[in-house]
């Protein structure tokens, strides 16, 4: 039997959350609603690498991976749906492009 979907929703903002966690004190909820913020934090992080990925991808092969462009279509509704702007997504860490067999790429 198929699993049933959750119902569309409205995302809870920070605000929100914050307001949440003062309302309640039952470790459950609180840990819901700090693996929520976690996961807010590592979108932000896969972002930044999926651009260090795309810019890449263009240096070294040129034109559009569709799968790549499909994931920053992905990445780019959730930010809009979580609120998060553009500038709010860092650059990747120093040495992200750098080749796992020890060559620096030319970036």
């Amino acid at each position: 039997m198929p699993q049933k979907r959750f119902p569309d929703f409205e995302t809870p903002t920070t605000a929100e959350l914050r307001r949440l966690w003062r309302q309640h004190e039952d470790p459950a909820l609180r840990r819901l609603m700090l693996e929520i913020e976690r996961m807010r934090h590592v979108f932000v992080e896969i972002e930044a690498y999926r651009v260090v990925v795309e810019r890449c991808w263009r240096e070294d092969v040129g034109g559009q991976l569709v799968a790549l462009e499909k994931l920053r279509v992905i990445m780019e509704t959730e930010r809009s749906r979580l609120g998060i702007q553009r500038s709010e997504i860092p650059d990747a860490p120093t040495g992200a492009e750098t080749r796992s067999d020890g060559a620096s790429g030319s970036r």
